[in-house]
């Protein structure tokens, strides 16, 4: 019952699936999968093309191909108690040298998975990288003999496939959106938690409850930190999801764990409103709500809204929103093995922050924000295609344009002489950048990979600086060997 690490190729492999018809029964919005959904899965893929009518084509042979290589182990102790696996992933990185790199940079990857018994699962995972100090997922702050390292996985799971309960360090990611997810996203560390899940009938649930890094004061003192959060997604036919998140961060010098905060069922919103009444607290939580439909078996239309705080008393205070949306195609008049896709997102200035009298409360986990990368103020297109040449080769191209304000998630809410600044604004985005001339920064690298398959790549990114807008060509042409 172990968790698929978030950054795996199978999302991508078993997403383009998804939209050809296949692995109908996963519920795409809630991340990271559990290794036996996709096993039980591969394991009715003959008897349910067979039932469909399906022709696979030679892109789909190839891909499932290598899902079934990938989770063999898993295929073939399915049902077998006291099995382990033990993975080492090597890579290597030969990447351009800037201020904040070296020209060649060793990650190596341990992983574990031990099923104790049926119900049972321990799982790890050990990373050593000589130069991942400045990475969004490092929790560290400083690196030991030119080495950094971290546990990224450590937990256990206690469980069957309709509701189990995991206790440990995991990934969380929420929502359909492929550069991130507007409330909880890949671009922070894994978090230290507890977690609950279940389905029912056409409903699946997730709830947990987090501890985040501490927050140290000038005087000394240290403020506790916590994240909550849960989620249900409606899914009445396989090709629609509706989903409705929630979350909150609380904490404070001396404020412990509130245990109705822990409840899964709560609605942060008006707990959070009760509690402020009672003492004057007000924490931050946000609420997101989610869809993805395909119209065919080969388009998937996506979308995501975030609501950090709606104004409906007719104050001057600004509604804090964020958007995303996004368009998934994959063979496209039959070309077999090619797939593009766009996704837009925007949030409004003060999203994910607090005030700077409570910064333990704004929406960031060790220097990341917990939500979408591009953050407050910001808005992002992205578009990338890829198709798959033959012979184990994928050439992937994408484009990236990025348009930031002055906002950020530490923006005071008030100046120096006590006036507010938390107020409404007309524009979007609010700039107030001066321009810095604008630059082009080509960046090579070539990537080297061993897992349980072994492939190359090799990459191209121009990166182009302006104004406030960063814009991003990126191209790949990647190899997998048998």
């Amino acid at each position: 019952m172990d968790s698929l690490p978030i950054d795996h190729w199978a999302y991508d492999a078993i997403n383009y699936l998804n939209l050809k018809g296949y692995f109908t029964n996963l519920y795409l919005g809630i991340k990271p999968w559990k290794k036996y959904q996709i096993v039980d899965e591969l394991r009715k893929i003959q008897p349910f093309v067979h039932e469909k009518g399906f022709e696979l084509t030679s892109y789909d042979n190839y891909l499932f191909d290598r899902l079934f290589e990938e989770f063999h182990l898993e295929l073939q102790n399915i049902d077998i108690e006291d099995t382990g696996i033990f993975d080492y992933n090597p890579k290597i990185v030969v990447q351009s040298e800037d201020s904040l790199s070296e020209l060649l940079r060793s990650v190596n990857v341990f992983d574990l998975s031990l099923n104790i018994t049926q119900y049972i699962n321990i799982q790890a995972r050990f990373e050593i990288d000589t130069d991942g100090l400045y990475d969004k997922d490092y929790r560290g702050f400083r690196e030991w003999k030119n080495l950094v390292g971290d546990m990224s996985l450590a937990n256990i799971t206690f469980g069957n496939k309709n509701i189990f309960f995991e206790i440990g360090r995991d990934f969380q990611f929420w929502g359909n959106g492929k550069t991130g997810g507007l409330i909880l996203s890949n671009n922070m560390p894994s978090l230290d938690m507890a977690l609950l899940q279940f389905t029912f009938w056409k409903f699946k649930y997730s709830g947990f409850f987090s501890i985040l890094n501490r927050i140290e004061f000038t005087t000394g003192e240290y403020a506790n930190r916590y994240l909550s959060g849960s989620r249900i997604v409606f899914k009445p036919m396989t090709s629609f999801e509706l989903g409705i998140s929630q979350t909150l961060i609380y904490g404070g010098v001396d404020i412990g764990i509130i245990p109705f905060y822990s409840n899964p069922l709560l609605i942060y919103y008006l707990a959070d409103t009760m509690l402020a009444g009672d003492n004057g607290i007000s924490d931050n939580n946000m609420v997101a709500f989610d869809l993805m439909f395909k119209l065919r078996n080969n388009i998937k239309l996506y979308g995501e809204f975030l609501i950090d705080d709606a104004i409906y008393d007719g104050s001057d205070n600004p509604n804090k929103l964020g958007y995303l949306s996004g368009l998934d195609i994959v063979s496209p008049f039959d070309v077999d093995g090619f797939q593009f896709s766009i996704e837009y997102a925007r949030i409004t200035k003060w999203v994910y922050g607090h005030s700077e009298k409570t910064p333990y409360k704004r929406y960031e986990f060790y220097n990341s924000i917990i939500g979408h990368w591009i953050g407050p103020d910001a808005e992002m297109l992205s578009f990338s295609g890829s198709y798959y040449l033959g012979s184990g080769y994928n050439i992937i191209l994408s484009y990236t344009n990025e348009r930031n304000g002055e906002g950020s998630i530490d923006s005071p809410w008030y100046d120096e002489f006590g006036n507010k600044l938390l107020k409404r604004h007309n524009s979007f985005p609010f700039f107030n950048i001066r321009n810095t001339g604008g630059k082009m920064i080509g960046k090579p690298h070539i990537v080297v990979i061993q897992k349980s398959d072994i492939f190359s790549s090799s990459e191209f990114t121009a990166i182009i600086i302006g104004a406030g807008l960063f814009s991003k060509i990126f191209l790949q042409i990647h190899k997998s060997y048998p």
